[in-house]
């Protein structure tokens, strides 16, 4: 079979399964006990059907033979995995966190994982991984600083002047990259977790052998959507996660922006310095300028003041925490 029409039909798959999960009613507040609603609850055999495993083996035997570690953004679905792995709902004892540089993460991400996430699994006896991209002589790589040096490329993925996104290794190179390092030195064969919701199954893509691990999509298996993800979050008496994503990311929407230039004004002027470097950069090998908004606008021109007095809808679905970084 090719690899492409296997992986379409692994696709549609786990978009019936998960279909077939959200065509049950959705709970009620009332509906919820232990941090899980009662149409998520899960049997031995739910359990088992997530794990790589030849033989049919209950779920404590599975943990003490398999390493599970769960990639994590700091977005609301990877918050709603730590916690339901605090309650033993599934079994992931690592949670790893690829930063893209302190530069580069939103400032709120860094600090929601520093005072909120890293606390409560130290509590709930969860291993808690930090990693970044390094150099060969062992110094860290910053996706800000990165942007700033003399190189031909970007990686980000800046916008075409006919609208279209440039080249996405920034999730390559900071996030899957960092990650498999890390797996293949610490935990190779392991169980992957991904954040990856009942709402977005396209984006559940099985794994390759060369991946040197098994991704395994715990939200989709359970029938959890980004809503019960609050609402786990809520009932654990954690705070509401602030949207994961770098806070230059080019797939930010105008809506987006507009909200952005209004609340934090000078990450916003950092952001229009940001394209403009870029741009001088691209002028000097004779290369057309690219655009960080979706409007193919320099950006202090795309989101002009004026907008900013208008109330904004914020897309949701946007972002790291919803996958776009394999988190």
């Amino acid at each position: 079979m090719r690899p492409r029409l296997a992986r379409k039909q692994a696709h549609t798959r786990i978009e019936e399964r998960a279909l077939a999960s959200r065509a049950a009613a959705v709970p009620r507040a009332e509906d919820w006990s232990d941090g899980l609603p009662r149409h998520v609850k899960h049997s031995d055999a739910q359990l088992r059907r997530n794990r790589p495993l030849q033989q049919p083996l209950d779920s404590h035997a599975v943990c003490r033979m398999t390493k599970y570690v769960f990639s994590c953004g700091g977005g609301v679905q990877s918050t709603a995995c730590l916690v339901l792995a605090a309650q033993g709902k599934i079994p992931y004892q690592t949670f790893i966190f690829a930063n893209v540089g302190d530069k580069a993460e939103d400032p709120r991400t860094i600090r929601y994982v520093s005072e909120v996430l890293k606390p409560y699994a130290k509590e709930n006896q969860i291993e808690w991984v930090d990693i970044q991209r390094k150099r060969r002589n062992g110094d860290p790589v910053d996706l800000f600083e990165e942007l700033h040096r003399p190189v031909r490329s970007i990686d980000i993925p800046m916008r075409m002047a006919n609208g279209a996104p440039g080249n996405r290794n920034c999730t390559v190179n900071f996030k899957i990259k960092p990650i498999a390092k890390w797996i293949k030195n610490h935990a190779p064969s392991c169980v992957l977790g991904k954040g990856i919701s009942t709402d977005e199954p396209h984006r559940a893509t099985p794994s390759r052998e060369s991946d040197g691990y098994s991704s395994a999509y715990p939200l989709i298996e359970l029938g959890i959507s980004r809503a019960d993800c609050l609402e786990i979050v809520k009932k654990a008496g954690l705070p509401q996660p602030p949207k994961s994503a770098c806070w230059f990311c080019p797939y930010k929407t105008t809506d987006q922006w507009i909200t952005f230039r209004r609340e934090r004004p000078e990450l916003f002027a950092q952001a229009v310095e940001l394209e403009k470097t870029l741009n001088a950069k691209r002028e000097e090998i004779g290369k057309d300028a690219v655009y960080i908004s979706g409007r193919c606008k320099p950006l202090d021109r795309a989101i002009p003041d004026q907008l900013g007095l208008f109330p904004s809808w914020v897309d949701e679905q946007d972002g790291c925490e919803s996958g776009y970084c394999m988190t």
